[in-house]
């Protein structure tokens, strides 16, 4: 018997041939700690589906709108909305072949983490997890987030 947590097992070989990506919890579960209004959201789940898939390039706001049926002023307004948050920032400067910009997540990424940082001080708190646990997940995560500042800064 297929262990009920296989991808394949619940979606099948259609959908798992057209790919799938890791959306994390924190994003899904958080809307209302991250500031973020459901169209901003969505973007976002949009935006980190690219950005995993291998593409260079990410999708243009015409794309979106045919893919996801999301209006083009819903997309700018959650575009500009992430923005001003600063969790997205668009490089303009970069052409390529599909005439589209570049996106950049990190400060969606920060706020993840910080928003993560919160919800285990809350269940350490709580007593949910030890405080072994506790800062055996901080300091790995401090470790990763050194070892991606380091990649991105060259």
């Amino acid at each position: 018997m297929k262990d009920n947590n296989d991808f394949l097992f619940k979606y099948g070989s259609l959908v798992a041939k057209l790919g799938f990506v890791q959306i994390p919890n924190i994003l899904v579960r958080n809307r209302k700690a991250l500031n973020l209004t459901g169209s901003e959201q969505e973007l976002a789940m949009i935006l980190i589906s690219y950005e995993f898939s291998g593409v260079v390039s990410f999708p243009s706001l015409k794309q979106i709108t045919n893919q996801n049926g999301m209006s083009s002023s819903t997309i700018h307004s959650a575009k500009k909305g992430l923005e001003n948050k600063r969790y997205l920032s668009i490089d303009r400067s970069k052409p390529n072949k599909y005439k589209t910009h570049q996106y950049d997540l990190l400060g969606l990424r920060k706020k993840l983490r910080a928003v993560a940082k919160n919800v285990l001080d809350y269940q350490f708190i709580k007593e949910k997890i030890s405080e072994e646990e506790y800062w055996k997940l901080i300091e790995k995560d401090n470790q990763q987030e050194a070892l991606f500042t380091n990649i991105f800064k060259n």
